[in-house]
């Protein structure tokens, strides 16, 4: 081996190396966005029973039959 091919090696392997850190970086910057997605998803899942729960039983009092005698 002559020293170009030592050389185009060695390039060759330092970008193949920056570019799996890139890959590496960007499933990492991915993957938190996919879970700040999940989270919110969980919070609206969340309000939205908590509104379905709310309409579905009215507060005390409310809906009462009366009994009014003149």
């Amino acid at each position: 081996m002559d020293s170009t091919a030592i050389a185009s090696f060695y390039v060759a392997s330092t970008q193949a190396q920056t570019s799996m850190a890139l890959q590496a970086k960007l499933l990492g910057m991915t993957a938190e966005a996919d879970r700040s997605i999940v989270e919110m998803l969980q919070q609206s899942g969340e309000a939205l029973e908590q509104a379905a729960a709310a309409i579905a039983a009215p507060p005390e009092g409310l809906g009462v039959t009366l009994d009014m005698m003149v």
